[in-house]
């Protein structure tokens, strides 16, 4: 155990990451030393509930090493208790704000985002490394739509907003900062009665993009022929016609 306290830090946490967690959890207990070391690891990649967030709460406070040891970050619940009045989404970016290291968030359960959110979100993973985002947008109104977060790599979307046309105007809103670095998008949970496309949007080349999953309950072929040319690399096309039965696929393209 000496020696692995003994060598750069980058490298005995590239060490510790080979090992199964409960062999991390082993060393951890050896010393206060190798505790200090392992938290890094045990902590990288956090799931939180309802049950679990006070816990967490006072581990950051008790534990500065923690905060920025999260790369990933999962919210397992959709509804958290409100706290002083503040609204469970409130509560969820707030904790965001303090993990600059964060690299990956997923939101992806119902009931956790509002469209008015939206700006609060971004303003929370300005504070962040993010470049990877699982998001579940639950509701809305017909306001004006609002810009999404930038600079992203990878989002994955469930898009459930149900107010009639302007949904499809909110998703083009929010997407297009990410689109210029985007590598991947999955949209395949938008509501399926939607019908979402980028055809009748005057969008640039992308050359960036990789991977685009997305489906759809039109009828128009046309419109693979305008991702092709929106996404000129990709690697990965998964694209679905969707039944008039809710949640059937009628016929895809991968």
């Amino acid at each position: 155990m000496k020696s692995i306290l003994s060598i750069p830090l980058e490298t005995a946490l590239r060490i510790l990451g080979y090992l199964s967690f409960v062999d991390v959890c082993s060393i951890s207990m050896v010393s206060r030393e190798s505790r200090q070391l392992s938290l890094h690891v045990l902590f990288r990649a956090v799931t939180l509930s309802r049950n679990t967030r006070v816990v967490m709460d006072g581990l950051l406070e008790e534990h500065g090493g923690i905060k920025s040891s999260i790369r990933h970050l999962k919210i397992a619940e959709p509804y958290w208790a409100s706290v002083g009045g503040q609204n469970p989404t409130s509560q969820i970016l707030q904790l965001v704000r303090r993990l600059d290291n964060l690299v990956s968030l997923s939101l992806c359960r119902a009931g956790f985002v509002d469209l008015k959110d939206i700006p609060n979100l971004n303003e929370s993973l300005k504070q962040t490394s993010v470049e990877e985002l699982s998001l579940h947008v639950s509701s809305g109104t017909s306001a004006a739509a609002v810009y999404g977060p930038s600079g992203l790599r990878r989002i994955q979307l469930q898009w459930a907003v149900g107010d009639g046309p302007s949904s499809h105007a909110h998703l083009i809103q929010f997407l297009t900062p990410s689109l210029p670095t985007l590598v991947e998008l999955d949209i395949t949970g938008c509501r399926w009665e939607l019908f979402f496309n980028f055809r009748d949007q005057q969008q640039p080349v992308y050359p960036g993009m990789r991977s685009f999953k997305s489906r759809t309950n039109g009828r128009d072929t046309a419109e693979l022929r305008a991702y092709a040319k929106m996404f000129p690399n990709l690697v990965t096309f998964d694209f679905s016609f969707m039944s008039i039965e809710p949640n059937r696929v009628q016929w895809a393209v991968s």
